[in-house]
């Protein structure tokens, strides 16, 4: 499934974790709060689909990084 917004966000976040990158929020038409994994060995992208409860609130301009294999993000903003 293609979608414009995997192709045109801005102020996104992105790691690499086990020959894949993540990629998490940045702005489209409005600020994002998903999760993109493009796999580095299929070269294909998809979303992560993740409880809304459990979800920040959409921001950009955010730093993310592993420890160990979990995801943590630290900042950011939204208008």
């Amino acid at each position: 499934m293609k979608s414009s917004s995997f192709l045109t966000r801005w102020g996104h976040a992105c790691a690499s974790f086990e020959n894949k990158i993540y990629i998490f929020g940045g702005r489209f038409s409005n600020d994002l709060n998903d999760v993109l994994v493009i796999d580095m060995e299929t070269k294909k992208i998809r979303t992560i689909k993740t409880p809304t409860e459990t979800m920040p609130k959409p921001r950009r301009r955010a730093c993310i990084n592993f420890v160990g294999s979990c995801m943590l993000m630290f900042g950011g903003f939204n208008a």
